[in-house]
């Protein structure tokens, strides 16, 4: 599996599910951009794990938060983003399914 959200991409094999992340790096002696994956999350053994915990818990990591105001602000806007990616997958695995999952 292969879910791409923006910067973020959740990868599972037959083993586990996990995030990357893509960011461009510049070298500076050539000024060459580059784009870059690395994972940004531990490993989890199912979709939902990661849904409900690996992915919050990065981007609460990755806030840059300076107030309990605004750390509660972005925790509210995590959970938002995290419910549209998997209603957006969901009905993309819908889509593509010759009869729609009950």
């Amino acid at each position: 599996m292969e879910i791409k959200r923006g910067k973020y991409i959740l990868r599972s094999d037959n083993a586990c599910c996990w995030i990357d992340e893509e960011y461009e790096t510049t070298n500076k002696k050539t000024g060459k951009t580059t784009t870059v994956v690395r994972n940004v999350s531990g490993y989890y053994p199912n979709f939902r794990m990661l849904a409900q915990t690996g992915l919050p818990s990065h981007l609460i990591r990755s806030s840059e938060a300076t107030s309990m105001k605004k750390l509660v602000e972005d925790v509210k806007k995590m959970e938002e983003k995290i419910a549209k990616m998997t209603v957006k997958k969901m009905e993309t695995l819908t889509d593509d399914l010759s009869e729609p999952i009950p």
